[in-house]
């Protein structure tokens, strides 16, 4: 093992929701990372995209903003997903096999979240409930998959279908769980 190889990096393209913006760019991470990894590191508070672009979501019409580089503080971030599909990312076999399996179960829920409604599912321990996930999650974002967001005031056409979501947990203002009908 070469300790002074340089680690391998990857490309993700990226949209991100802010209150008020849409941002497009490239993320680049290493390749043993994921988005969620990025998104829930606390020792970075900020992401940086190149090749971005940035979109009013409202308001007056103004021409998408094209930079080289901008740098995003997280906590401004309502959601972000990438526009690909994320590979899986292997895993080395763990040295020890006194490692414990936690299981997780699967809630359908809804969440509002700075004008987004955003449906899917979060994967919670068992012993958790929906209600308790906002006080009980100790990371910034929430993983949502099978999702679909729609604009809060279009409610009934959506924005969009995708596999995984994260969504600020600071950001959002209600979640329920929602039951099948």
């Amino acid at each position: 093992m070469d300790l002074w190889r340089t680690p391998e990096t990857v490309t993700r393209q990226l949209e991100i929701y802010t209150p008020n913006h849409r941002i497009n760019g490239t993320l680049v991470l290493f390749a043993s990372h994921r988005l969620s990894d990025v998104l829930t590191a606390k020792e970075q508070t900020v992401v940086t995209l190149k090749n971005a672009t940035i979109s009013l979501l409202a308001g007056e019409e103004r021409p998408a903003v094209q930079a080289e580089s901008v740098t995003l503080n997280k906590s401004e971030m309502i959601l972000a997903y990438s526009l690909e599909e994320e590979p899986k990312v292997e895993q080395p076999e763990p040295a020890r096999s006194d490692l414990v399996y936690i299981r997780k179960k699967a809630h359908q829920v809804c969440l509002i979240a700075a004008g987004f409604l955003i449906r899917g599912k979060v994967h919670l321990i068992e012993e958790l409930k929906v209600q308790e996930m906002l006080d009980t999650h100790r990371e910034d974002f929430l993983a949502v998959t099978d999702a679909s967001l729609s604009l809060q005031a279009n409610a009934g056409a959506p924005l969009l279908q995708r596999n995984f979501v994260s969504v600020n947990k600071h950001r959002v203002v209600a979640l329920y769980p929602e039951t099948a009908t």
